[in-house]
Formats: C-alpha cells, sequence, structure tokens
C-alpha cells in the first residue's frame, strides 16, 4: 500500500489527543419498550483507535447509530467535541457495513464519495472544482483513484470498504465510526484496512470499530466491551481480560477456551 498522507482535512482541525472527542452519558436506548442499551457511560480522547468488541445482540450497532442521531435515546445524552450532539453532526462520520448498501443502485465510486460533500453544501449546494479535489484526494489516500468511473457493484468487498472510508473522509470529520469493516475480507485487504485507520489515527481523528476478532484486538489503543451495558472500558492490556470477556460474553465455553490463545497470538499490522 502506498504511504499516502492523508492530506483533505483543510477546513476543519482535528482534535487534540488531550481533549475528550466523544462523551455519551448515561444513554438507554430502548426497542418497544426493550432495552438494547443500558445507561452506557464513556469518553473517549480525541486521536484513539477504539475497538467496540461483544456478543450479537450486545448493542453494538445500535450505540453507533446512538451516536450518530439515527437513533434517539430513551434517557442519556451525546456529546462531540465538548458540544451536543444537535449543534455537532457534521463532526461524526459513518462506514455501514457492507451487507447493508443496496449494491444494486447506479452510482459510480466518484459519486459515492462526493456524497460524503453533500452535508457541507447545504440544500442548495452544488458541488464545485474544490469537492472534486477533496474527492480525488480521499480516494487517492486509500488508494482507488484509478476506479472514481467505476460502478460500485463492480467492486471487490475490500475496495468497496476503501470506498466508503473515502465517503466518511471526505466529510472531513473528527470522528469516524466504523462498523465492522474487516467482515468479510480477506487477510491482506484486512491489513490493509489496519493501515489506513492506524494512518486516520495517527492524523488525529477518532475512530470507533465495531469489532469481532479477538486477534487484533492489540492494534487499537483501547476497547469497549459492551453487552447491553458497559462492562469495561480502556487500554487492551488492561480490559481485554478472560474475567472481563467472560463478563461480555456470558461464559460462551468455545469463546472463553481460545480467548486467552487469541490474545496471546494477535498479529502485528505495524502498529
Amino acid at each position: 500500500m502506498p504511504d499516502k498522507s492523508v492530506t483533505v482535512d483543510t477546513e476543519q482541525k482535528t482534535p487534540s489527543r488531550n481533549g475528550c472527542a466523544l462523551e455519551v452519558s448515561g444513554v438507554t436506548v430502548s426497542y418497544h419498550e426493550k432495552p438494547v442499551l443500558r445507561n452506557v457511560n464513556f469518553k473517549i480522547a480525541g486521536g484513539q483507535l477504539v475497538a467496540v468488541v461483544g456478543p450479537n445482540g450486545a448493542g453494538k450497532s445500535t450505540l453507533l447509530k446512538t451516536v450518530l442521531g439515527l437513533i434517539k435515546p430513551t434517557a442519556g445524552s451525546v456529546t462531540v467535541t465538548g458540544k451536543p450532539l444537535s449543534a455537532n453532526r457534521l463532526s461524526i462520520a459513518y462506514v455501514p457495513q457492507t451487507e447493508s448498501v443496496d449494491w444494486d443502485f447506479p452510482i459510480t465510486v466518484n459519486e459515492v464519495v462526493m456524497m460524503g460533500r453533500y452535508g457541507r453544501l447545504g440544500y442548495l449546494g452544488w458541488p464545485g472544482k474544490r469537492d472534486r479535489e477533496i474527492v480525488k484526494e480521499c480516494l487517492q489516500t486509500v488508494a482507488m483513484e484509478d476506479f472514481g468511473n467505476r460502478h460500485i457493484r463492480q467492486l471487490s468487498g475490500g475496495q468497496q470498504k476503501r470506498v466508503f472510508l473515502a465517503r466518511a473522509l471526505a466529510q472531513q470529520s473528527e470522528i469516524l465510526l466504523l462498523d465492522e469493516p474487516m467482515a468479510g475480507v480477506d487477510a491482506r485487504t484486512e491489513k490493509a484496512i489496519f493501515q489506513l485507520m492506524r494512518k486516520f489515527s495517527d492524523d488525529g481523528r477518532t475512530l470507533i470499530v465495531v469489532h469481532h476478532d479477538l486477534e487484533a484486538l492489540e492494534l487499537f489503543d483501547s476497547v469497549l466491551l459492551l453487552n447491553q451495558s458497559i462492562i469495561a472500558h480502556g487500554p487492551v492490556s488492561e480490559t481485554a481480560t478472560v474475567e472481563n470477556l467472560r463478563k461480555t460474553y456470558g461464559g460462551q465455553a468455545r469463546f472463553l477456551d481460545e480467548a486467552e490463545h487469541q490474545l496471546k497470538e494477535a498479529p502485528s499490522y505495524g502498529h
């Protein structure tokens, strides 16, 4: 992968690593009166690469959608870079699971990435020269600049994920939320995506990543263990212990048998 710097953040400064990028306070979310998230509280510093880990049904995707403002919590609040979410929505970008995308929709790679600019154009705005330059720079960053005129469905799964990363970058947001970006990709693509995420983090962005593979946890700065409520949150080495994982996954035998081995045998992707 070419070692290219992220050069698109010209309109907005990324937060200091010492500042609080995201604060979730007392958030509860219910579907049909059934709680999915219960009194969730955590803070994440700017420039962190954070894994969100938990079993199916733990509320991981719901948490991301609540932080985005797509789901209104029953109780609690979300603060983004010190401001209420309602006043700072452009500070957050989202990379969805590829399974949730309509791949038959007739749209090119350039058009997908340009969608990341719409929030800054306003209702009657039209993309200009600078917007097109930003789209090109974002595609260069994820090594997809030669695919701009290709239909999105003509790409491999890994290429599609890179395009959605480029769309998130085009928003020039301080916080990136990624919902299982490694799902369904091969080891080489997984490594490339991790390297990109680390590059973005080193550049000052905050990344919150729903992730399921314990073998790669050491590549993150911190981990948030979630099962409807926060089980533990902190540096990976201190937080992703077998005891905490047991609490998070509810004693699933197969998982617990493999947990220690996976954590010890975790690969290095150039962190």
